[in-house]
Order: C-alpha cells, then structure tokens, then sequence
C-alpha cells in the first residue's frame, strides 16, 4: 500500500515532523520532565493569531485593490482574483500553522536544553575568528563608534529588545497575506528550513555569546540598555539553573546561543523573498537586517561572525525553497 499522503507532504512539514521527533527522543533520554506540549499550545496559539491577521491583511488588501480600482471593479471581483476562496489556501494555511508551530516549540524547547546535548562551547574560537576577520580588530568597538551617543544606543536598545517580536512576526503576517499559492508554499519552506538550519548549528557549535563570557566589556554600553539588560539577567538565570540540574526554572526567554545569528537571518530572508511582494520593499528590509547585524554586536549577544553565518543561513535556506517552488512548477 502506497502511503500517497506522506508523498504530498511540504518540505516545512517534514522539517517539522523531524523537530518534533528528535524533541520527543531528547525528553526520552534526558533527565528532563517537562510539559513541552503546553509550549506546543503556546506556539500553535500564536501562529492561529497570525493567520487569522493575514487574512484580514488580505481582506483589507482586497477592499483596496476594488476601491483603487472603482467602477471597474466590485469587492467581490476583487475577491475572485485572490487566492482567499480556493479551499485550498484554507488547508495550506492550516497545515502552515501546526507545522510551524511544531517546530518553534522543537526550537525553543531544544534551545534551552543546549547545555545538556553538547556542553562545550566554542566562543574563544568565535572570539578569535571575529579577531582574524577584523584584522585584529575589536567587533564592539567598531559598532559603538557608529553608535556613539547615548541616545542611539538606548534606540538600539527599544529596536533589539521591544519592537524585535512586532517586526518578525508582523512581517511574517505580511508575507502569508499576500504570497500566493505555491509561492506562499516555498517561502515558508525556506523559512521553515532557516530556523532548523539554525537550531542544528547551534547545538553542533554551542556558544553562550561575548556578553555572558566577559560582561566587563559591555558594562558601558549596557548602562543604556535597561531592556537588553532585563532579558540577558533571565537568560543567563535560565542557563545557569540548567547547568546546575534546576529544571523547574520558569523558562522565558528559551536559552542562550551565538552562532548563527538567526535576528540577522530572519530579516535577510524577508529582504531576499521581498521582491516577489514590492521591490521597495528590498529597502526597508534590508535597512533592518542592517540594523540588527549592527545592534547584535553592539548589545554583546553575538560575534561578528554570527551574523555574516545568519546572513549565511538564510541565503541557503531561500536557494532550498526556490528549488522545491522550480520543482512544484
């Protein structure tokens, strides 16, 4: 007997099903107990919220297209043009959401545990590429130059640690809103593959980022950034309990890892899909990819080689989803 449905499965599906999995064997073989299917809850919740406002992002583009468009054309026209009332953008959208969240709690739940999987971390040698790739310079004090003023720090502060989640997860609304069809389908492939990618690297290459390996070198910058401060404290209670065997932290923030960045990978993969939305759009992106290269640095979370690999990642991952949307062709 064929099994015609495993056939049909998306490239973002089985990346999933494989998190899924390899969190199921960790929490089999770990001293770890924990209740990963209320993260599971958790994540699906927030991809359910997201969909929902993608498709009144596409509603609302709709009613704009009809009124931009006048006489000529009525709402329900409009509709008929978009992908909104093919039964099949409803599955995709529902197969979009499970699997998505299958594989953030894999994600998050994994990232957290790192220090039990593979204990060695590999910051001096970051440190020392970062040293090599510089020419001997020094990452932070290159940014912190562009960033001199107290007041740009503090803005790089409120951009890096508040309006992060609100610019990846809107933009994401944005993209399922308003990709089509097999092009919706090959965007989440990539980004999909992007954090697995991400995940795998930092659990073969475990780093805990320069902030937490000599904290004296921030001390200056850090005086300005009360958010960045608040969230490394918790990051750093959560490892540190990890390692100690304490696994009844509360976790809220999800574990500590350098390389890759995936703050620089996420906004270059919005900046490399962006042209198939607006071509302005490379812009805005790419200016915000920019950005958290720069602010990645500057708060201490990572290496300058961190986000060159971010940039990296999601580069390859963009190339898979290209292939399989030639493919599906």
């Amino acid at each position: 007997m064929r099994l015609r449905g495993l056939s049909s499965l998306y490239l973002f599906e089985w990346v999933s099903i494989a998190s899924g999995l390899f969190l199921i064997l960790f929490f089999i073989l770990s001293p770890v107990r924990g209740p990963f299917y209320l993260v599971t809850l958790g994540t699906l919740w927030l991809f359910v919220r997201i969909i929902a406002l993608s498709l009144i992002l596409l509603l609302l583009t709709v009613a704009f297209r009809s009124l931009r468009r006048g006489q000529n054309q009525t709402f329900v026209e409009a509709l008929q043009e978009s992908d909104l009332i093919r039964g099949r953008t409803w599955g995709d959208l529902v197969r979009i959401s499970l699997a998505f969240s299958l594989m953030e709690t894999a994600h998050f739940c994994l990232k957290v545990y790192i220090p039990l999987i593979h204990s060695r971390t590999f910051d001096s040698f970051l440190s020392q590429a970062d040293r090599v790739l510089l020419a001997g310079r020094d990452g932070v004090d290159l940014v912190s130059a562009i960033f001199a003023s107290p007041t740009s720090i503090r803005l790089m502060d409120l951009l890096y640690s508040g309006f992060y989640f609100f610019l990846v997860w809107g933009s994401l609304i944005l993209f399922l809103a308003l990709l089509r069809g097999r092009e919706r389908i090959a965007f989440m492939d990539a980004y999909v593959t992007m954090w697995q990618i991400g995940l795998a690297i930092y659990i073969l290459i475990p780093s805990w980022g320069p902030v937490f390996v000599e904290p004296e070198r921030y001390a200056g910058l850090l005086r300005f950034m009360t958010l960045t401060v608040s969230i490394q404290k918790q990051l750093y209670l959560e490892t540190s309990s990890i390692i100690q065997g304490n696994y009844d932290i509360v976790i809220r923030y999800f574990g500590m890892a350098a390389l890759p960045s995936l703050h620089v990978a996420v906004f270059t993969i919005y900046t490399l899909w962006s042209p198939r939305l607006f071509r302005g759009l490379v812009y805005f992106f790419g200016g915000l990819t920019l950005l958290f290269f720069a602010g990645s640095v500057l708060t201490g979370y990572h290496y300058v080689v961190d986000g060159l690999a971010g940039i990296a990642v999601a580069g390859i991952a963009t190339f898979i989803g290209r292939r399989f949307l030639k493919r599906q062709g």
